[in-house]
């Protein structure tokens, strides 16, 4: 299961996809390797996790293995829906981050698409982005041949950062201050992230 998030060496080419035209109409379904050589649009579930009590927010770090964007930091979860999930699907919460909810607990924030190519691929994907509000701030990061790290960073930072109003950011679970700038996450299209932040300006931190 997996997408810019989720495309590491030794992944399933076999597994299966919808596949979507340019008016996002389901058109059929396709071997995942044949989806990203031919370019076609499919769907992929990103999930922000925002742990309330700490007003933090958890960010993974891909693992050097990943195809794409190896070794750079990125949304909190994220992957492929396979062609026999629908949109409610919330499995990589617990593949990734040990994070078991039912779908009505995310928000679902926007759609966003963007085409990527590398390695002679053309991965066209459609984020649906949603946002989780971990009243529970507790997680169990799943440190896999995908996901080579999790940090819990402030949300103010997190914006800064990405105002590139800050060079360092600071893992609050371990008090470890960390060197980055926006060029040390994926290269997605700036608008993708600058919506993110106009969510997480929003949100109001648990005042108990």
């Amino acid at each position: 299961m997996t997408s810019i998030n989720d495309n590491y060496m030794n992944d399933s080419a076999d597994e299966k996809l919808a596949v979507y035209d340019a008016a996002y109409k389901k058109i059929g379904v396709k071997r995942r390797q044949d989806v990203h050589r031919e370019g076609d649009r499919h769907y992929v579930m990103h999930c922000w996790v925002y742990i309330e009590s700490k007003d933090a927010l958890v960010i993974q770090k891909r693992s050097l293995f990943k195809r794409f964007g190896g070794g750079q930091y990125d949304v909190s979860c994220a992957g492929h829906y396979s062609a026999d999930e629908d949109f409610t699907a919330t499995r990589e919460l617990l593949e990734e981050l040990g994070i078991e909810v039912k779908y009505e607990q995310l928000e679902h924030i926007f759609d966003f698409e963007e085409t990527f190519r590398y390695d002679g691929m053309v991965d066209r994907e459609i984020a649906r982005v949603h946002l989780l509000v971990w009243h529970d701030a507790s997680f169990s990061p799943m440190i896999t041949e995908e996901v080579e790290s999790v940090l819990l960073v402030r949300r103010l930072d997190f914006i800064a950062l990405m105002m590139n109003q800050v060079s360092t950011i600071q893992n609050i679970d371990s008090g470890e201050t960390v060197m980055m700038n926006r060029e040390a996450f994926v290269q997605r299209d700036p608008q993708y992230f600058e919506r993110i932040c106009v969510m997480l300006t929003q949100l109001e931190p648990d005042k108990e």
